[in-house]
């Protein structure tokens, strides 16, 4: 007998079976799925963002929704920005962010009492109501 065996008995282990291929359907809910998975925090975090710059126009209409409180949050920080910056245009809201502050939501109160304590200091307190409108 030899050292080597004859090839044809060799007792080979079965090869691989087939890979079976995920159908259409089944590929469409994984990559519907992956892709909800990444949009939905994406949505979350642009809906309660308040860094996006918001236009005059939007600003205003921001300020008067009142079926959304974030709205009107994300309106008073975009108005605390920009009184930080010291634009003269952000007074024609001024009465607006009087009326805030006996707004029924506390977030939004709380909101409207930090902008108006921001500005306060540098505004004359006869101006735009904000000092008397925070010791209440």
């Amino acid at each position: 007998m030899s050292a080597v065996p004859n090839p044809s008995e060799i007792a080979l282990p079965p090869g691989p079976k087939p890979r079976r291929r995920m159908s259409t359907g089944q590929r469409i809910l994984f990559f519907v799925t992956a892709w909800l998975i990444v949009l939905m925090p994406f949505l979350f975090w642009w809906n309660t963002w308040f860094g996006r710059q918001l236009s005059d126009k939007q600003l205003s209409e921001y300020l008067h929704d009142d079926k959304k409180p974030r709205h009107i949050q994300h309106a008073l920080v975009q108005i605390g920005e920009r009184m930080s910056r010291h634009d003269p245009a952000v007074a024609r809201w001024d009465s607006d962010v009087v009326r805030l502050a006996s707004y029924p939501v506390e977030e939004v109160r709380n909101t409207d009492a930090w902008v108006m304590a921001q500005d306060a200091p540098s505004k004359d307190p006869s101006g735009a109501g904000f000092h008397e409108t925070l010791l209440n």
